[in-house]
């Protein structure tokens, strides 16, 4: 009984160690996905976020109903909203203005199973889901079934003070890339320019 239990914890961290590793916030690779702080992202269009959603979705230059329309293996892009940065209740409406990039990020997810990274937006936090680990998910030999390729800009606007960030990314396979700056630009279509 003891020797079980040592070993279902040692293969516990086992697990999480080799997961963690398997998430990286990665380097700019190339001058075509980097999108430098300081930069600024203009909504041109009135944007909607339906119902109580704290995410704006878009695609093909288009805007979505909400997440459940989103093709998760194109291009798509969200505008978040964060309800501490004003305190007040949270809007359903941003008009069209200049947000300054405050931060930039890119970084890779591994999901192990077709409905991991679906909870409220696009990668679950970008917490790990380790269902797969012991062969409960995942592909042949528990391999992941998918990479969660994301390009992530923190935003601030004083008039627009609770978007808080605006995050593009597509699902695909370990020998895919990042998003270019261009792609992004393509996924947004005319509802918001990055200068």
């Amino acid at each position: 009984m003891r020797i079980t239990r040592l070993m279902f914890h040692a293969a516990g961290y086992l697990a999480l160690v080799s997961v963690a590793a398997c998430s990286s916030m990665g380097e700019y690779r190339s001058a075509g996905s980097r999108i430098p702080e300081g930069a600024t992202v203009e909504l041109t269009q009135t944007l909607q976020f339906p119902g109580r959603s704290t995410r704006a979705y878009i695609q093909f230059g288009e805007t979505l109903r909400g997440r459940v329309d989103v093709n998760d293996w194109e291009p798509y892009c969200s505008f978040g909203l964060e309800r501490s940065r004003d305190g007040e209740a949270l809007v359903r409406e941003v008009s069209p203005t200049t947000f300054e990039v405050t931060q930039s990020r890119i970084g890779v997810d591994v999901s192990w199973s077709p409905g991991d990274g679906e909870d409220d937006g696009l990668i679950n936090d970008r917490e790990i889901v380790v269902a797969g680990a012991f062969g409960g998910g995942g592909g042949p030999s528990g391999t992941p079934s998918f990479h969660i390729y994301f390009t992530s800009l923190q935003l601030y606007s004083s008039q627009q003070p609770q978007v808080d960030d605006l995050t593009c990314a597509y699902r695909g396979s370990s020998v895919d890339r990042y998003l270019t700056v261009e792609e992004i630009q393509s996924t947004l279509g005319g509802i918001a320019r990055i200068n």
